[in-house]
């Protein structure tokens, strides 16, 4: 679910520019990215739904042996494979703020007209991250593979915050689409990232009732062999209305090559 809170004011995108303008353009890839990300939020949910796991994570649960993730809370696990590090303090606005808001306590005033103008959208600036101990991480924007347990400075622009996906993760990555149930994901992309083995399970359903009460879903075991270098997508279990029983996968290691493959719900591994 993704819900734009608020009472008569305007929440579209398009009330905010217009396509080439440094905040449209970051608020449409936030979208974007979202949508990317459909079929990994999708299959995380189902093991909050089935095994009572967390989607949201503080650092200390996936990493308690780094004594630097403990009081960390400027950064947080989406999931178990991805790292989000959101830019906290302004970086191309000021603020001032003075309290005169009787429900909240505050109230934030605007720029001088023109002030905005000032700024140089375009210039990346920068940001420190930890990496939590126990793990590589890819810089998802670049792929540059780090080791944890250090502090980095990374560059940030008005539309990318720091974001890492753990090595050894399998992340199911989606099309871009406009809508939830546009596309039905005959064309996912099944990213590895390697430097450690790896299981993924990849959940789907009807996608808009709860007939996955009564059993209507299927899943796939994804497992990579970091030694192997090869992907099993294992037999798929169980079925549901409008299931795509043949379908194709395109397999993309991070600094390897690029397969397609097509599944018929068999078990099938790609060198």
């Amino acid at each position: 679910m993704m819900r734009s809170h608020g009472a008569d004011i305007y929440r579209e995108l398009y009330y905010f520019g217009q396509a080439g303008e440094p905040v449209y353009d970051a608020l449409v890839g936030a979208v974007k990215l979202r949508y990317r990300f459909l079929p990994y939020i999708y299959s995380q949910s189902w093991q909050v739904t089935k095994n009572d796991d967390s989607f949201m994570r503080a650092l200390f649960m996936d990493f308690k042996a780094d004594k630097q993730t403990w009081n960390n809370n400027r950064e947080y696990m989406f999931g178990h494979n991805v790292l989000v590090c959101p830019v906290l303090e302004p970086q191309y606005t000021t603020e001032k703020i003075v309290r005169t808001d009787p429900m909240s306590g505050w109230n934030r005033q605007d720029l001088k007209e023109g002030e905005y103008a000032k700024v140089d959208w375009t210039q990346a600036k920068s940001y420190k991250v930890y990496l939590p101990a126990g793990a590589q991480w890819f810089d998802y924007w670049t792929n540059q593979k780090l080791d944890g347990g250090q502090t980095v400075n990374v560059s940030t622009t008005l539309a990318h915050s720091p974001l890492y996906i753990k090595a050894g993760s399998i992340m199911p990555m989606g099309p871009e689409v406009q809508f939830a149930n546009e596309n039905k994901f005959d064309n996912l992309d099944i990213v590895v990232y390697p430097g450690a083995n790896a299981k993924f399970t990849l959940y789907e359903d009807e996608g808009d009732n709860y007939n996955y009460e009564k059993g209507a879903y299927s899943t796939i075991e994804l497992t990579w062999n970091d030694k192997a270098k090869s992907l099993t997508i294992g037999k798929r279990q169980g079925s549901f209305e409008g299931m795509l029983t043949s379908r194709r996968f395109n397999v993309k290691v991070i600094g390897g090559k690029t397969q397609t493959v097509n599944y018929s719900g068999k078990s099938i591994t790609v060198k």
